[in-house]
């Protein structure tokens, strides 16, 4: 009896704390349910309703990484394994990027999968550009919006540099992603 009870305390348990990541994910406080979804995710490998969650938490967090291990556990429905291939895209871009930036690793001319993701958009355009910036600063105007431009530039940190992509309205800073 003490253990029925105990797998009841412990399941109602980790259902509350699901439905608090999904009521941060739905007041748009990614970082935070990312964060918190971290801890659930290893429990909850064949829950992809919470994955998918974690995974766009994480996602519109700007924590492009964290996406790695929801992606090999998004499987067993068509929806679920577009969404991973949807993440993986979007890591690998990352990713490339990054080294091209740090490591001028040549990606200029690459045709790969896109997405409409601000990393994907700033990668894109990236890629189709000759262009060699000795201080790692690019600008580009977005091929579906005149009005919105990107400026795509590296930040020292203290151990590692990271890659900063500020989105420009109308010439007004609307957004900044940063990743590492």
């Amino acid at each position: 009896m003490k253990l029925f009870l105990t797998i009841l305390l412990l399941t109602s348990s980790l259902f509350a704390s699901k439905n608090d990541i999904f009521r941060l994910y739905e007041n748009k406080n990614y970082l935070q349910a990312c964060k918190e979804g971290k801890s659930y995710l290893a429990n909850s490998r064949n829950d992809e309703s919470f994955v998918n969650l974690y995974a766009f938490s994480c996602l519109n967090a700007d924590w492009i990484d964290s996406l790695a291990v929801p992606i090999t556990m998004l499987k067993y429905s068509k929806e679920s394994r577009n969404n991973a291939s949807y993440f993986s895209i979007i890591l690998m871009q990352k990713k490339l990027l990054y080294s091209a930036l740090i490591d001028d690793y040549k990606i200029e001319q690459l045709n790969l999968p896109t997405t409409k993701h601000v990393l994907s958009k700033v990668f894109d355009l990236y890629a189709q550009t000759s262009q060699n910036s000795p201080d790692k600063t690019y600008y580009f105007t977005d091929k579906d919006d005149k009005r919105t431009t990107y400026k795509l530039s590296l930040l020292k940190g203290s151990h590692i540099r990271k890659m900063v992509i500020e989105v420009y309205y109308d010439k007004i800073l609307k957004d900044t992603h940063i990743y590492w």
